[in-house]
């Protein structure tokens, strides 16, 4: 059995909610459905499998695989979550396909639950007979659209595209074949029994025969006299049977449970605490010393005052925020520097009791998330334009993939100052009282961001240097698909 694996020529994510936005740039791909009702996404893959088999050979499974990096409800939520495919009936390119121009699906046969442990993993979704058709008319090779759960809110389930980062983790084909062996004939007829040879010579002498059985035991002799000498001591006896077990006695009091370092707790005021639930660290840079990547620090409800920087530099960890968690810096001082990778930022509402002439949260590396914050600073008098330059966030040029969804930014000179070479997409947040979001050469994706009252001095500002062409062009697209966005655009 031999196979070949295959990247995507093309693959793109849809949004119904910005018909008219190509996202093929873009390092993700989405299925399902977001908030909204018209909030829905799809995938679209295509995969150039002409002359990928040798001639004769025989495709005996084919599977799109996928890396799952996120799912927004658990199965205990809702179960099962299921993707199908269809089967494009028209052809597309990733750069050009939009919710508007995609091709019309037909559905398949195929489909796949997706669970919660298949995230941070491959999915394999089987489509042989789709390639099988494809290697014999390739003509007819348009590619797949995966379509997940678009009726229910928040079945958004995330994949990474051929575009992200880490070659490992990027979709393929993986196709096994193998060659047509002609089967073994069926076996023939008896044929008819050959005349009797002549006698052969005499054999060699048997071996002797075994020894026949032995005789009956004659009677005993009659007993002879006592000796004179005492005999040996004989052995000891065998030790007798162990006694039965005696009654169990009561059971100890259970012991205290240790900290878990994939579960820290924070609450604001506790002392000398272990970071266990029952008994938390009282600041959150403890909790984040103490967390192990991937784990959670847990920043229950409470006010935490800040006077110097939390520095976040470990793979994987949340910082999770609940009701009621105020984080407000005292100084002028960056709250979270990140500096790991895939570090979100979730749940936390963040101020300052002054305006200070820095960021909230400044973010290096890749694949982080900024979801469902609330930050904003103190009221500031006069025009905006003369405001201290207060920022919700800032990242520095390393940074790539990074996901800012559902936040809400007011109050401050720039909700985010996105440095030159930094990636990344913008979804879905509210922000007003500002003078918008600024781009200086970076690359991000808006969509679905909305602008409340006081309205933005700007929305979006589009700095000297930055690309033309998608994602920002045409800015009148750029704007609608951001509730009429005001663009300013200096390039």
């Amino acid at each position: 059995m031999a196979s070949i694996q295959i990247t995507p020529s093309d693959d793109a994510y849809i949004n119904q909610l910005n018909p008219n936005t190509n996202y093929g740039f873009s390092s993700l791909l989405y299925t399902g459905r977001a908030s909204a009702p018209t909030d829905v996404y799809r995938s679209l893959l295509k995969f150039n499998v002409a002359g990928a088999v040798p001639l004769g050979a025989i495709v005996t499974n084919a599977a799109i695989n996928l890396f799952v990096n996120t799912k927004n409800t658990s199965d205990q939520v809702l179960s099962p979550q299921t993707v199908s495919v269809y089967l494009n009936s028209t052809d597309f390119t990733e750069n050009t396909v939009t919710w508007n121009n995609a091709p019309t699906p037909v559905l398949t046969m195929y489909s796949k639950v997706v669970t919660d442990s298949d995230v941070g993993k491959f999915i394999s979704i089987d489509i042989t007979n789709l390639v099988t058709n494809w290697i014999n008319n390739p003509s007819q090779n348009f590619g797949v659209t995966l379509e997940g759960i678009e009726n229910i809110a928040f079945t958004l389930i995330g994949y990474f595209s051929k575009e992200w980062f880490a070659d490992v983790q990027r979709p393929f084909l993986n196709i096994e074949y193998q060659f047509n062996v002609n089967p073994t004939g069926a076996t023939g007829a008896t044929g008819a029994t050959g005349a009797t040879g002549a006698t052969g010579a005499t054999g060699a002498t048997g071996a002797t025969g075994v020894t026949g059985e032995t005789g009956d035991k004659g009677p005993t002799g009659e007993t002879g006299p006592a000796g004179s000498v005492t005999g040996a001591t004989g052995p000891t006896g065998a030790t007798g049977a162990t006694g039965a077990t005696g009654d169990v006695g009561p059971t100890g009091p259970t012991g205290t449970l240790g900290p878990n370092p994939y579960d820290v707790y924070v609450l604001a005021g506790a002392v000398g605490g272990d970071g266990t639930q029952a008994n938390p660290f009282g600041t959150i840079q403890q909790g984040v010393t103490a967390v192990a990547a991937t784990g959670t620090v847990h920043i229950l409800g409470g006010s935490y005052p800040i006077s110097s920087t939390i520095n976040v530099n470990k793979a994987g960890v949340t910082i999770k925020g609940y009701p009621n968690t105020v984080i407000t810096s005292q100084v002028a001082v960056i709250v979270f520097l990140v500096t790991g990778t895939g570090v979100t930022i979730d749940g936390l509402t963040i101020t300052s009791n002054a305006a200070y002439a820095v960021e909230f949260i400044q973010l290096a590396g890749s694949n982080h998330k900024l979801i469902n914050n609330v930050i904003y600073g103190p009221p500031q008098a006069g025009d905006s334009s003369t405001w201290i330059t207060n920022r919700g966030f800032v990242t520095q040029s390393s940074v790539t993939n990074l996901i800012v969804q559902d936040n809400i930014f007011y109050s401050m000179r720039q909700p985010a100052y996105l440095n030159p070479n930094s990636t990344g997409d913008i979804i879905d947040n509210v922000t007003y009282n500002t003078r918008g979001f600024v781009v200086d050469q970076a690359v991000f994706v808006f969509s679905g961001n909305s602008w409340g009252i006081p309205i933005n001095a700007v929305d979006i500002a589009l700095l000297v240097g930055t690309i033309t062409g998608p994602p920002y062009d045409p800015t009148t697209e750029l704007s609608q698909n951001n509730s009429n966005a005001t663009i300013s655009d200096q390039r």
